[in-house]
């Protein structure tokens, strides 16, 4: 029974690392991070914006929110 639920764990463990990956939310995370400790500006946004197509709406929206938040000259 351990066994079986250790080996649930690590697929389960797989497949969100494996979305982390694929949709960039490493990267999205870092960045909001930076924004919201001043760290980054509009250039990294729009460089984000640009180079990760693949991005969610979801996380674009979320994305310019905290920027207009942080930024909201």
């Amino acid at each position: 029974e351990q066994v079986d639920k250790l080996t649930l764990h690590i697929d389960i463990a797989g497949k969100i690392n494996r979305c982390i990956r694929e949709f960039g939310l490493r990267d999205l995370g870092q960045l909001e991070q930076d924004l919201v400790f001043g760290d980054a500006g509009a250039k990294e946004v729009i460089n984000m914006l640009r180079s990760k197509q693949n991005l969610s709406e979801e996380n674009k929206l979320r994305l310019l929110i905290i920027y207009a938040i942080v930024c909201p000259e």
